[in-house]
């Protein structure tokens, strides 16, 4: 009776049979997700090889092209996709238009056509994911550091770190000396010498000697840990501007279906050309409608300059702030942390047991980052005007204005007052970004177009507010963004441009009847190849980084 009992239950508690549509679209969804790997792709290939060979040998086999064995493979995870998108989520896709084009020219008997496109939408989707797998490449060494994050230790421990090993935490040397590679977090090649006094970050390298470091900050407080939050924040994120093809689709697949049926009717009535000539050209029409490079343009674009930003120690959290970095033209900048290093010198004289001598005058001042001139010089001639905004007091602020080249100072401000600044120049008409490190400046980073965190020595709540973080800590880099963000538009515009006029060419091409719809799909998808490629470039192009190299952007 047990075992009744226990069966009766079991029975109970199993989850309701898949019936109806829902059946069916499990089955076709597993059997599609098995034909979309490398060897099936490779069989579509060699078919659709074989299929041009008789193609050009004069042999139009109809439905028994080989061809049509790309159609199945290929072609059907594509035309499943379309239509479930369609019915499902009432939604229209690019992939819709590709479906109805591969459909047409099945019906003309263009098997060669049908799987021509089939395969190269599919070794095109191939291609694109390999170009943001390569352009993530950055953004993912960073993730697989994980590993190294000790979340068993306690701030205040004392660790010992060896030649070769990773630092465990954040944490401050405290006996012995060696050069650190610290390249995963800052972006730096060349290995830092380290002494008593100085921090590390976790998950950088101990190259030779063997130093022990008192622990600062562990787990997932620890500089490595929030680098991989923020990777793993900008991999969540998609742009807005990465959806502009997707709302097209809505009226690029009617608008081609109906200069598709007036191609058709143009021949057909107007020319008397014969139903055959007149289908041939509407699907002609259809095939080189599809947009698809239209719809890589923008982002490849943006995956691959956020990996190129990634591996210079920036990390970029959405393809939305990149597009807006490229249009600023004010950069508020914090001061202590920001423009200067944080960290005070005196020239206090002490005794041998460390007291103050007598007499002696307290002398502190922050200290100025060595670059921070050179970068406000650097933004000037990009055209860009540089602000100071500071809850330090006037003297001190318009010295280290006067010492970095900055004109416009706000002093004794505190953080509403800051988001008061930023929304004044807002109102002006600038496009700024907010450059911090505090957490007094994480609601002026929000309320700017662009916030800009100094995140290698700044806080968890400004890193977190901002759109981008700069993990190497070098104020130039903020210079850096504005350059990658105009080559990164520039691309995309170029594709654009060039995937549109390409589709327009061939569209009047084949509305005249010049192209077939062998050499439509050849042409169009040959398009999208190349603003792959043109996207991928960008990843590897070589653009100023700090300010004494040289530009080739």
């Amino acid at each position: 009776m047990g075992c009744c009992c226990c069966c009766e239950h079991e029975k109970t508690e199993a989850p309701a049979e898949l019936t109806g549509w829902a059946k069916v679209d499990g089955v076709l969804s597993a059997f599609c997700e098995k034909l979309e790997n490398w060897r099936i792709l490779l069989v579509s290939g060699v078919c659709v090889a074989i299929g041009l060979a008789n193609h050009l040998k004069g042999m139009h086999m109809g439905y028994a092209n080989p061809a049509l064995v790309a159609v199945v493979l290929s072609g059907l995870p594509l035309a499943y996709e379309a239509f479930r998108t369609l019915f499902a989520e009432r939604r229209i896709t690019s992939a819709l238009l590709i479906t109805l084009a591969m459909i047409a020219a099945l019906s003309i008997g263009e098997t060669f056509a049908a799987g021509e496109v089939a395969f190269i939408m599919a070794l095109g989707e191939k291609l694109e994911a390999f170009s943001v797998r390569r352009a993530r490449k950055g953004v993912k060494s960073l993730v697989k550091l994980k590993e190294l994050v000790n979340d068993k230790l306690k701030v205040g421990d004392i660790v010992p770190v060896g030649p070769g090993a990773a630092f465990p935490c954040d944490g401050e040397v405290i006996e012995g000396e060696t050069t650190v590679d610290q390249s995963v977090i800052t972006g730096e090649s060349v290995p830092v010498r380290k002494v008593p006094g100085d921090s590390v970050f976790c998950g950088t390298l101990n190259r030779y000697g063997f130093v022990r470091i008192k622990a600062r900050a562990v787990g997932g407080n620890s500089s490595l840990a929030r680098t991989i939050r923020l990777v793993n924040e900008a991999e969540k994120h998609r742009a807005p501007i990465q959806r502009i093809a997707d709302r097209w689709a809505a009226w690029l697949v009617p608008s081609a279906l109906c200069v598709a049926l007036l191609t058709f009717l143009a021949w057909f009535f107007c020319l008397d050309a014969g139903l055959p000539k007149a289908l041939t050209c509407a699907v002609t029409v259809l095939v080189t409608f599809c947009p698809c490079a239209l719809a890589l343009a923008t982002p490849t674009a943006i995956v691959a300059a956020i990996g190129q930003a990634t591996k210079r120690g920036v990390l970029i959290k959405t393809g939305e702030a990149l597009e807006k970095a490229s249009r600023v033209d004010v950069v508020a900048f914090d001061k202590t942390g920001t423009l200067t290093t944080g960290t005070w010198a005196n020239n206090l004289r002490r005794d041998q047991e460390g007291r103050i001598l007598a007499g002696e005058k307290l002398d502190v001042a922050d200290t100025l980052r060595p670059e921070a001139a050179e970068t406000i010089a650097d933004l000037k001639s990009l055209g860009v005007t540089s602000c100071l905004l500071t809850g330090d007091h006037a003297p001190i602020a318009a010295k280290f204005a006067a010492l970095c080249g900055i004109e416009q100072v706000k002093a004794d401000l505190l953080p509403e007052d800051k988001v008061n600044a930023v929304k004044e120049l807002t109102a002006r008409g600038a496009h700024v970004a907010m450059v911090g490190d505090g957490v007094n400046d994480a609601a002026a980073m929000k309320y700017a177009s662009v916030g800009i965190a100094m995140a290698g020595a700044g806080t968890d709540i400004a890193t977190e507010a901002s759109d981008i973080a700069i993990m190497n800590d070098h104020l130039s880099s903020v210079a850096y963004v504005k350059r990658l963000a105009q080559a990164c538009v520039r691309t995309i515009r170029f594709n654009i441009t060039l995937s549109m006029t390409i589709n327009f060419v061939a569209v009047s091409l084949g509305v005249t009847g010049c192209m077939t719809p062998v050499w439509g799909a050849l042409v169009h998808n040959a398009s999208s190849f190349l603003v792959v490629l043109n996207a991928a470039l960008l990843y590897d192009r070589r653009i100023k980084t700090h300010t004494s190299q040289a530009e080739n952007a």
